[in-house]
């Protein structure tokens, strides 16, 4: 097959990169803490146990939602980083992440094994980085309708929202651990020779 652009060179994903990420989540999450505090402390300091509750849980969302902002600032080639191994080539990437991700039997060429090789060795951190980030942001969901119940215990919306925020979590975990095991089984059984 004929392509019109030959494979970037192989960069593996560096320890500063996550590190980067890492840091960057943290220092979303203590800012988002201190504004959230500095926000909800008349409700902090009311004696009322119901606001001072419902006050920790919109806090607890806020801080939820600055770590999701700071992971997508501060890791955004970890969290999009699979789109970088064949370029704008979609076809090769569908058929790598068919081959990496699903076990699907493909034929693939020398250049899409090569990407496939870079994709299959990367996409365990990608895929835990993209889970952290997508993790904060549905759990600042759920804290938000948790939140919202307590202001109306009678309402439903707030739980249906809330079991489902919650089924989604377990769902991006599950899947996320699937996906990793199949990336690490296929770098296993397979091995590129510029890669070694």
């Amino acid at each position: 097959m004929d392509y019109t652009a030959a494979p970037k060179p192989w960069a593996p994903i560096e320890a500063a990169e996550v590190r980067r990420l890492a840091i960057a989540i943290v220092i979303s999450i203590a800012v988002g803490a201190v504004v959230g505090v500095f926000l909800g402390l008349p409700a902090l300091t009311s004696g009322d146990p119901s606001r001072v509750a419902r006050a920790l849980l919109y806090i607890g969302s806020g801080v939820c939602l600055a770590g999701f902002l700071g992971a997508s600032l501060g890791g955004w080639r970890l969290i999009a980083g699979e789109n970088d191994f064949a370029g704008r080539d979609r076809p090769v990437v569908r058929r790598v992440r068919r081959t990496v991700l699903r076990g699907k039997t493909e034929t693939l060429d020398e250049y899409e094994s090569e990407i496939a090789a870079r994709f299959a060795r990367a996409y365990p951190t990608i895929a835990v980085a993209r889970l952290v980030a997508y993790g904060l942001l549905v759990l600042s969901a759920g804290l938000n309708q948790t939140a919202t119940l307590t202001r109306e215990p009678g309402a439903v919306m707030p739980v249906v929202l809330t079991g489902a925020v919650g089924l989604v979590l377990i769902g991006l975990v599950c899947q996320t651990t699937v996906l990793v095991r199949r990336a690490r089984r296929y770098r296993l059984t397979r091995t590129s020779p510029s890669l070694t």
